[in-house]
């Protein structure tokens, strides 16, 4: 089983002017991410706009990144929103080499039966020879990962842990209260203080901008230093970027970063360029 302990990003995804992803994009991205301390990456999640790409391309993307990881773990993201195609993206990570992946629930139907997404899950489990982490994140799926759902599963080898990105810190520290023998990951940037003290680690969209801070941040909390302000600067930070279009705005500063800028794919929308004047001033604010 891999180690989950560190500092991960959630990866975006990008795309060039015709909409087709960019893969030296991504290459240049993965380097950055390495280079800046930061433990592992999760492709073609939520903030990899997996939602928004064919499985074709979630599976070119998984593929890529395995290919050019470096030293960093890879937790391919393949959940979809039916069992079909759950499957054959989560066989075809774990064929290439992905280190785990990380499975949304079915985020189509709302109100499902506890047993049904125990079901769901058992088929998703039994057909990957791959650590899987559960992917709690209700705000986007209406689907709770709950703790009836995860003692459903636990006599199943192969699940790893949970990714909480409920922004719930109690959901999180239950989590890790109740399944001890489970890696149980951050997904919120504003609760990187507080979970740490019993989270495994952290996977991070604002990482995709700031790797440093948030490897640092990680890395200080583990050395037993005080961690108040960095996670202060990176509530400022989130606070600047809930303003914007989701994932937008991490594609936009990673221009101030010396990246060229790269596209969302509808029906997500690209910053304006008075979003992007405000969101340069506000952070030129903040500093480096």
């Amino acid at each position: 089983m891999p180690d989950f302990r560190g500092a991960f990003t959630a990866t975006l995804t990008p795309f060039d002017e015709r909409g087709e992803v960019d893969f030296d994009y991504i290459q240049r991205h993965l380097r950055y991410q390495e280079e800046n301390g930061i433990d592992g990456v999760v492709p073609s999640g939520t903030n990899g706009e997996g939602p928004s790409l064919s499985l074709h391309e979630r599976k070119r993307i998984v593929e890529f990144v395995i290919q050019n990881k470096g030293s960093m773990l890879v937790i391919a993201g393949t959940g979809c929103a039916n069992q079909p195609e759950t499957i054959e993206l989560t066989s075809f990570a774990a064929e290439v080499g992905a280190d785990a992946v990380l499975i949304v629930p079915p985020y189509f139907y709302k109100n499902v039966a506890g047993h049904g997404l125990a079901d769901y899950y058992r088929r998703v489990l039994d057909s990957a020879p791959i650590p899987v982490l559960l992917y709690n994140i209700p705000s986007l799926t209406g689907v709770e990962i709950t703790d009836e759902l995860l003692q459903a599963l636990a006599d199943r080898p192969n699940l790893a842990g949970v990714k909480d990105t409920s922004g719930d810190i109690a959901r999180t520290k239950a989590y890790v209260a109740n399944f001890p023998n489970l890696a149980i990951l951050n997904g919120s940037d504003w609760l990187i203080q507080e979970s740490l003290a019993g989270a495994a680690g952290t996977i991070s969209g604002l990482s995709n901008v700031f790797p440093h801070l948030i490897s640092a941040i990680y890395d200080d909390f583990r050395a037993g230093k005080d961690v108040s302000d960095a996670q202060q600067r990176i509530n400022s930070l989130k606070d600047i970027f809930a303003k914007y279009p989701p994932f937008a705005g991490n594609k936009f500063a990673l221009t101030l970063q010396g990246f060229p800028l790269t596209h969302v794919r509808p029906p997500l929308v690209d910053l304006s360029k008075d979003e992007r004047r405000r969101m340069q001033a506000e952070l030129r604010q903040i500093g480096p």
